[in-house]
């Protein structure tokens, strides 16, 4: 859709149309593209930000020009459950300034169903499918190979349900963990049936009772899961791609003097609208999104993350700081460096709040147990109060292979590494160490919450909560979106008009041209056809690729830790799907 002069998306006739097509990876914050990856003739992959999406179905909202919005989520691949819940609320919102929400698509799986049933109207292919199979948590456990290749772990930990490093010293799921995850993915489960019947309009009981009767109802249908989806009311009707296309061209019709769509892509359209807030009061808001490590990595970089809070608490205009926390946690360290960032801004009389995205866990809440205030959504997992100290030896396996390793020391400490099993005291002084470092965790949450001790012991040893959990048992103050978040914080402060200034580097060039090929390419895709059909794609990740992706998330897990006493506050088993 080509751009006029005064900066905004040319729409030529009414019923245009804003096209919200989320392939790729929803996030918080950028990702950073492999520059390996594209030269090795891999594909560059699309990121979308959530805060990118919101607004831009805000503007469209009250843009008399846009009448209606094109949901498009093929080739969605990843995006948290929290995140959905967001960005469907702001669905809810558009439609009720009379406009309607179309979506279509040939296989919709558990995440992307949910997002597609904020919208008016549903169509899928005859071929297709909905599949929805409930909330799981299975991990692969590698003890019976870490014995293969003759290796070890030393791990020390503190709490019942501290659960982490388990895969590598069991080949089964302790009790403890099964318990806290089974008690976890039934709350995202109930939460989840209960969306879906809103947004359809049918009783929660009667979608799980089809589900729990698949095999009979899919008999009675000739095994047809897109007229499976149908008759569970799950969608509005059948259509081909020819179908769809005939279907939506009715809706949004052609740009004047073309056959092209009058279709504009979400993200040209956000910024042809892009204009500057020119308040002098802001209110700073500081992501902690991924694993949280040593060192400036563009995300969860514990140094980079202090810096911003350095740079936020030396702006005279900043009022208040937002701390975006999406992260499993990772570094106690880097953890407590952050910590101690949102402290001196405290000091300095600046509002501190935590708002929570998908997950905010171990780590993640240990840099908001001293927020003035916590929010989080319903379905944030968070908690994980527990911590852990693990280091691998593989003199074993060097041994198998023909390599030994020898040699001398000035102390009984002196051969720590991964080539030489722990020395006795230092396993002990590792273990005082990890059960100070948990008493400090606990003492630390009990002061920023203001509780005592004993309250924070309940919920914590590791046990991890969904949100509307952790508000009953006092870990989150309330629940709400980002948006309820600012719009809150601004009221409290009696700010009428601020800034929201969202505090992160630029890319370094090599990056930013990457993204641009991105955009590029995202745009070209998206605006340029005359034919919705182009926008569909029939790509998934292949089985094998699916496992190698598994254990390879495992495996880098290990890369992650890199705590200078290898002390780690970290929630693996916050991995739900």
């Amino acid at each position: 859709s080509a751009l006029s002069s005064d900066g905004k998306p040319e729409v030529k006739i009414d019923g245009a149309a804003l096209m919200i097509s989320l392939d790729g990876f929803i996030s918080e914050q950028t990702n950073e593209v492999n520059p390996q990856q594209v030269l090795m003739g891999g594909e560059i992959p699309a990121q979308h930000l959530v805060k990118d999406i919101i607004k831009s179905i805000k503007l469209a909202k009250n843009d008399k020009r846009i009448k209606h919005i094109i949901l498009n989520l093929e080739g969605l691949v990843s995006i948290g459950s929290s995140k959905i819940y967001y960005i469907g609320e702001a669905l809810k919102s558009f439609k009720e300034s009379g406009k309607k929400i179309y979506l279509y698509s040939e296989f919709l799986g558990q995440a992307s169903y949910l997002l597609a049933s904020y919208a008016d109207e549903i169509y899928l292919h005859p071929q297709g499918g909905v599949f929805i199979e409930g909330y799981s948590s299975y991990r692969f456990y590698y003890k019976n190979f870490m014995n293969k290749i003759k290796a070890d772990v030393s791990l020390f930990r503190v709490g019942k349900y501290k659960s982490a490093m388990e895969p590598y010293i069991r080949n089964d799921m302790s009790d403890a963990d099964k318990l806290s995850r089974k008690e976890l993915i039934g709350s995202l489960w109930s939460e989840y049936v209960g969306k879906i019947a809103e947004n359809r309009g049918f009783k929660a009981e009667n979608f799980k009772t089809s589900l729990d009767n698949i095999d009979v109802e899919m008999a009675k249908l000739d095994a047809n899961f897109a007229e499976f989806a149908k008759h569970q009311k799950l969608v509005d009707g059948l259509k081909s791609r020819t179908q769809w296309t005939k279907f939506i061209k009715k809706i949004t019709g052609t740009q004047q003097g073309s056959d092209l769509l009058n279709m504009v892509n979400y993200q040209q359209y956000l910024s042809a609208n892009h204009s500057s807030q020119y308040a002098k009061e802001k209110i700073a808001v500081v992501y902690v999104t991924g694993v949280i490590t040593n060192g400036h990595a563009l995300k969860g970089g514990g140094d980079r993350i202090a810096r911003h809070l350095r740079e936020v608490r030396k702006d005279g205009n900043v009022k208040a700081v937002i701390i975006r926390i999406d992260s499993p946690g990772g570094s106690a360290f880097a953890s407590e460096i952050i910590r101690e960032e949102i402290l001196l801004l405290k000091e300095k009389g600046i509002r501190v709040i935590a708002s929570m995205g998908s997950v905010a866990a171990s780590g993640g809440y240990y840099v908001a147990a001293d927020a003035d205030e916590i929010w989080a959504s319903p379905t944030t997992i968070t908690g994980s109060i527990g911590i852990f100290g693990m280091i691998p030896n593989f003199e074993g396996t060097l041994n198998a292979l023909g390599i030994n390793v020898d040699g001398v020391g000035t102390t009984d400490l002196s051969p720590i590494g991964v080539t030489k099993k722990l020395p006795e005291k230092f396993k002990k002084i590792m273990q005082i160490n990890i059960e100070k470092g948990y008493k400090n965790f606990v003492e630390l949450v009990a002061n920023g919450r203001g509780v005592t001790v004993e309250e924070i012991e309940k919920v914590a040893q590791g046990r991890v909560w969904v949100g509307s959990q952790a508000v009953k048992n006092g870990l989150v103050d309330k629940l709400g979106t980002f948006d309820d978040t600012v719009t809150a914080l601004a009221e409290d402060l009696g700010l009428k008009k601020y800034k929201l200034v969202f505090w992160q580097d630029e890319l370094d060039s090599k990056q930013k041209l990457l993204k641009m090929l991105s955009e590029m390419s995202v745009k070209a895709d998206q605006t340029s056809s005359e034919d919705i059909r182009d926008f569909m794609t029939s790509k998934s990740p292949k089985i094998h690729q699916k496992l190698i992706s598994k254990i390879y998330k495992d495996l880098k897990v290990l890369s992650d830790l890199d705590d200078p006493r290898n002390m780690y506050l970290l929630c693996t088993e916050c991995d739900v799907r």
